[in-house]
């Protein structure tokens, strides 16, 4: 039985290039060309991404490989990683239960991973795209990358479809992608000293951090060695050239990050639930005079027949220490949400048909029929009902007065990923939520446990997804030519 505390001497033993063969085996056979499959009997992607931040932090004196029945000391390994337990979930005196700390954990490794890429390609091909009179985020990306979004789009797709053919890709292949955009790749690659460095940042240089902080192999999926590039998780690119560029877009630049919330997620947000028709009317952010002086309504507003459904976009990402069970930051995560939650009801229940009304139609009002939603770029997957707790205490209302009630039944947190499930599928997100506020279960994921429909029915996705298509084809034809990959 291998101990957890054991395995960075154990992996010492082990050449630094096995360690990358073997993890980047195992990275293809969770890869699909439309992200990851959780195969059952094979290690998981985030157990994958534990062994490797031990792995680079195990400076070798030994050149042991996992060849035939040694692929075995592997699998143990990897149950070991998959066995522990952050010994944060089970101390006394912490703000969280361990039901809570566990989605937590879970949430912040597993989740996002499991997305349909597509979406994602489609967002951020748009957020970096962006430019108005009020702000240039082609020209921002640029001046921080050096080349435009396109490269880094070009290089992800193409690598994730090789990588999820799941064959021995020949060296010369992954060398021709890799240099085929080569100011891409190196936005991309830290050396091994770097890397290590960065584990001992996200970590706090601590290895049960390993399980659940935020993965260097995220930002950085090429790591060089001993001058030799190396891929070791190939499931990784996906997020490192789509949430982990904004992120390092937007790192310790306040104003950029505001801006971008307000004139770019807003937009999407406003775009993707316009062109779902979904709805009778869909009207963007408004101002409207109060007692108190001028005041603005929710980002985007939706009516449907006599329901209403308003939406709250924030850009701003879970502190990173969170992940780690940091009682400090836990706490400032569930503040800020439940300021948004206490926002969106000020808007509907306080401000909608007394102080604005903005539609069309005058029909009488039911707030029942009134629904908001709190978008959410990237998920803490803290625990709803810590949060609403927090709204009640906020607002000194009792839990489970008829306003609390109407709270957590109506007014719902949710990532944006969720949003472009429905709208991009045109799945009824009025109909979701109704039923989930009818099953007693206010507490759970909004807009889960409804059946949504499987084809896209968002034209400019679907022209996006075949133009990436074609990218693709493309490239294969350049392997031929240059006889790197056979006809047949």
């Amino acid at each position: 039985m291998v101990e957890y505390d054991r395995l960075p001497v154990i992996l010492q033993r082990y050449s630094f290039e096995e360690k990358m063969r073997v993890l980047q085996y195992y990275s293809k056979q969770v890869m699909t060309i439309n992200g990851v499959n959780l195969t059952s009997g094979i290690p998981l992607p985030w157990e994958l991404e534990t062994f490797l931040l031990f792995a680079i932090k195990a400076n070798e004196y030994n050149n042991n490989n996992f060849g035939g029945k040694n692929i075995n000391k592997f699998i143990d390994m990897i149950n070991c990683i998959k066995d522990h337990q952050h010994p944060t979930l089970f101390e006394k005196g912490t703000s969280i239960e361990f039901a809570d700390s566990t989605m937590i954990a879970l949430g912040s490794t597993q989740f996002d991973i499991q997305s349909f890429i597509f979406y994602k390609y489609y967002r951020y091909n748009y957020f970096f795209s962006f430019t108005s009179n009020e702000i240039d985020m082609s020209a921002e990306f640029i001046k921080k990358f050096g080349i435009d979004y396109n490269c880094f789009l070009k290089l992800g797709v193409t690598l994730n479809f090789l990588f999820s053919l799941k064959i021995d890709l020949n060296h010369e292949i992954l060398k021709y992608a890799i240099l085929k955009y080569p100011k891409a790749t190196k936005q991309l690659i830290l050396s091994r000293k770097e890397f290590q460095e960065k584990i001992d940042e996200f970590s706090g240089n601590n290895t049960d951090n390993y399980l659940y902080c935020v993965r260097p192999s995220n930002i950085y999926p090429f790591i060089e060695n001993n001058r030799i590039v190396n891929i070791p998780l190939p499931h990784c690119i996906t997020r490192a050239i789509t949430d982990s560029l904004l992120y390092r877009l937007t790192d310790n630049n306040s104003k950029l990050r505001t801006s971008f919330g307000k004139n770019v997620l807003e937009k999407y947000l406003f775009d993707i639930i316009d062109e779902s028709n979904l709805f009778d009317e869909v009207l963007s952010e408004k101002e409207y005079k109060t007692k108190n002086g001028n005041a603005k309504t929710s980002d985007v507003m939706c009516r449907k027949d006599d329901n209403y459904l308003f939406f709250e976009c924030k850009s701003s990402v879970p502190y990173a220490k969170t992940r780690c069970f940091d009682n400090n930051s836990l706490k400032n995560e569930i503040d800020k949400i439940s300021n948004d939650v206490i926002q969106l009801y000020n808007q509907i229940r306080k401000e909608f048909n007394v102080s604005y009304n903005f539609f069309t139609t005058d029909t009488k009002l039911d707030y029942n029929n009134c629904f908001g939603l709190v978008v959410l770029l990237e998920e803490s997957y803290i625990s709803k009902r810590l949060i609403y707790e927090k709204v009640a205490e906020k607002l000194n209302i009792k839990i489970g007065c008829e306003i609390y009630t109407w709270i957590i039944n109506h007014i719902k947190i949710c990532n944006l990923y969720d949003i472009e499930k429905y709208a991009f599928t045109g799945t009824d997100i009025l109909e979701s939520l109704k039923k989930q506020s009818t099953v007693g279960n206010p507490y759970d994921f909004p807009l889960s446990g409804f059946k949504l429909r499987t084809l896209i029915e968002n034209k400019k996705l679907y022209a996006f997804k075949h133009n990436l298509a074609d990218n693709v084809k493309d490239f294969i034809d350049e392997l031929k030519e240059h006889k790197l990959l056979s006809n047949k």
